[in-house]
């Protein structure tokens, strides 16, 4: 990166991912100063101060300064108990930065219906308390609709806070009470983070972000799930984010697909170099003939799999079958549990079915599904996706199957599989590759 810009980790990598892969930008704007001015705005309880605070202590531990919280409308005990609620014991309150000592944090009660000079005098006094030596992390809450530093607040003291950052060399962190509309704030600042809350029928506890605003480096501007844990701020981005350009990608070696049966016996799937996605579909009638013919595909390069199965409701993780689609979970967050499961088990394929249990759901749904997929891909994972169906021709209009470079048809294969030893007997197989659309009978002899 330009030596004019400084990453400042979020701490989350959900959360980083949305903000261009970097997090934060702090800027050399000034001198030998590099400063960044972060806009948190939502409605009330919203999650504006405790994401503000997250991001704040990240940032003072990249510093290594105090956090300076300027008290306009939360007070400082208020503030205290927040913390309490959310990290335990795992941040000091304390008067002035203590050398050597992480996440500390000094409050100081800040009247904004002074003077302009009045308000920078109280900010200096934070400064000088938090970070003596400079390179200060400073969090302004917050700015009240009907205050001086509202939403009406003028355009000279907007720039003027903003200017004092930027000569200060901060990480200006400012919280907004909006409902939504315009304001002075969002034209002035370097990143806008917008938060809500799903109301309805949404039960899942996740809040909502989007980024409008990220004037110096790219962003997935969202809608992104996000919660709150022990450990700070997590974020669940939404599918598109997982293939944008910034996005991790390894592009996979060419390879063919082999079907595995018991006793390390294997068959060659001819014509299938190349192809990273196999759609393996099926009656119903056939389900467990379809699943075991999923799961017993592998690739040249290796078997590693990691196969998820797709329920809907709640259920629980069993040995190698993991399930998904979990209701009390948003699909963002669902993505990004199947993404740590495979870095985990160190995955090189992904088995996904039966994808069937998608078709109910409204079809933004299963679009981010097929993006999600295309991100795997990206990411150098192979994927087997498996769909049952009461209709004969179910692969003539999946859109799973249209996004697959191999199909294999089970309903019209021979393969037998016995179920006490789970082996592949002699038989044959259907198979039809992307974009040559002719289909292929092979025979597996033992």
């Amino acid at each position: 990166m330009n030596s004019l810009v400084t990453a400042l980790s979020t701490g989350d990598v959900g959360f980083d991912l949305a903000l261009g892969e970097q997090g934060l930008l702090a800027v050399r704007r000034f001198e030998d100063r590099q400063s960044a001015i972060v806009l948190v705005r939502g409605s009330p309880g919203a999650g504006k101060s405790a994401m503000a605070l997250s991001l704040a202590l990240e940032a003072s531990k990249h510093r290594g300064v105090a956090v300076g919280y300027a008290c306009v409308e939360l007070l400082p005990t208020e503030l205290r108990a927040l913390a309490e609620g959310l990290w335990a014991s795992a941040v000091r309150f304390v008067d002035r930065r203590s050398a050597g000592v992480a996440r500390e944090i000094v409050t100081q009660s800040v009247d904004a219906a002074r003077t302009l000079e009045s308000l920078a005098e109280q900010l200096d006094q934070l400064v000088e308390r938090s970070a003596p030596r400079g390179s200060p992390v400073l969090v302004i809450d917050s700015l009240l609709r009907g205050s001086a530093l509202g939403s009406e607040a003028s355009r000279d003291l907007v720039d003027a806070v903003c200017k004092f950052a930027v000569e200060k060399g901060a990480v200006l962190i400012l919280v907004e009470e909006s409902l939504g509309g315009p304001s002075p704030w969002m034209w002035s600042v370097d990143t806008v983070i917008e938060l809500s809350n799903p109301i309805g029928i949404d039960d899942t506890g996740e809040r909502v972000l989007t980024i409008p605003k990220h004037r110096f480096g790219p962003c997935d501007a969202g809608p992104h799930r996000w919660i709150f844990n022990q450990r700070g701020i997590e974020v669940f981005p939404r599918a598109a984010a997982y293939t944008r350009p910034w996005a991790p990608a390894v592009g996979p070696a060419a390879t063919g697909w082999l079907l595995e049966g018991a006793g390390g016996h294997r068959w060659e799937i001819h014509g299938s170099q190349g192809a990273q996605t196999v759609a393996v579909s099926g009656q119903s009638a056939n389900a467990a003939k379809v699943r075991r013919l999923a799961t017993s595909l592998v690739t040249e390069r290796g078997a590693k799999r990691l196969h998820l199965r797709l329920f809907a409701g709640r259920s629980t993780d069993t040995d190698d079958q993991r399930s998904v689609m979990r209701s009390e979970h948003s699909v963002e967050r669902e993505f990004a549990r199947i993404i740590h499961l495979i870095e985990e088990t160190n995955a090189s394929i992904l088995v996904l079915g039966d994808v069937a249990q998608l078709a109910p759901l409204d079809r933004a749904l299963v679009s981010q599904w097929l993006v999600f997929l295309e991100a795997m891909r990206r990411r150098g994972r192979f994927v087997v996706v498996y769909e049952t169906s009461i209709e004969n021709h179910l692969e003539s209009s999946s859109p799973f199957v249209l996004q697959s470079d191999l199909l294999v048809r089970a309903p019209q294969s021979t393969l037998n599989f016995a179920p006490k030893t789970e082996d592949i007997s002699d038989g044959t197989l259907v198979t039809e590759v992307r974009g040559v659309r002719s289909t292929h009978m092979q025979e597996f002899r033992r």
